[in-house]
């Protein structure tokens, strides 16, 4: 390596140096906000209204599930009170 390579290579390393811990206190803002969305989408999706929930079997879609894994699906309809389900 000659001195203006070596040099050009110092001077990228020193850059990455003064940028690193800017980019670590980014990266963990994105992390924490991305984990709080991620967790809130969820739970806005699992915690929805349940009240009225009907469990049904049927057919499973094409591609659902791997050969020889069972062939039914349950899906889930709004129509009919889980107490009515119950033994």
């Amino acid at each position: 390596m000659n001195a203006p390579e070596e040099q050009r290579l110092i001077e990228k390393l020193r850059r990455i140096e003064s940028l690193w811990p800017e980019f670590t206190e980014l990266d963990r803002t994105l992390q924490q906000y991305l984990t709080e969305e991620t967790n809130r989408v969820i739970a806005e999706s699992i915690h929805r209204d349940t009240s009225d929930v009907e469990v049904r079997t049927g057919q499973a879609l094409p591609g659902r599930h791997p050969p020889g894994r069972g062939g039914g699906r349950h899906t889930v309809s709004r129509s009919v009170p889980p107490e009515s389900h119950l033994p």
